[in-house]
Order: C-alpha cells, then sequence, then structure tokens
C-alpha cells in the first residue's frame, strides 16, 4: 500500500469516527495534520477524550500515547459511509 492510500484510508477512518462520535453526542476537535499522538479530541459534557483512530484492531499505542491516556477508537474495515461500526477498545497497561 503506498503512503498516499494509506493516508486516505486513515482520514476515511477518522472521518467515520467523527460522524460516530457525533451521532452518539459527542463534540469532535480533529488533528489536521497526519502527526502526533491524537487523532481526535471528543467532548461529552465533562468528559474528555484523547482518541487514536485504529481500522486495524492489533495497532497498538505507543508509549507517548500511553503516558497522556489516549485510548484506541476502532473503526470497523467493512464498515461503509452509512452503516460505520466503531467501539472503543480497552488499553493495555
Amino acid at each position: 500500500m503506498t503512503a498516499t492510500s494509506v493516508q486516505r484510508k486513515g482520514d476515511l477512518s477518522v472521518s467515520q469516527a467523527r460522524s460516530w462520535l457525533i451521532a452518539n453526542g459527542y463534540d469532535t476537535f480533529s488533528n489536521d495534520s497526519y502527526f502526533g499522538p491524537i487523532d481526535i479530541i471528543a467532548r461529552k459534557g465533562p468528559e474528555f477524550l484523547l482518541l487514536d483512530v485504529k481500522s486495524n484492531p492489533n495497532s497498538p499505542l505507543t508509549e507517548e500515547q500511553k503516558e497522556i491516556g489516549v485510548r484506541i477508537l476502532s473503526v470497523d474495515e467493512q464498515a461503509t459511509a452509512h452503516c460505520t461500526r466503531c467501539s472503543f477498545r480497552r488499553n493495555p497497561r
């Protein structure tokens, strides 16, 4: 897979994740670059979540992400733009 197609897949996953979060009552704030430990900051009431969006269920967090409390939001690769399935993953300690 080329770098462009990987970025495109990542962009699609983040877009699907944001749509799912918004549909579930979260305000979302995205990282507009391809760099950094956080893809999305989500807020629902007083709760703030630092999220890394993953379409590969086996992708781990980096040490930096673990240190700052980033959570993984998994996006089902088989989901379509009309049917997004996302879930929060339990982070390993």
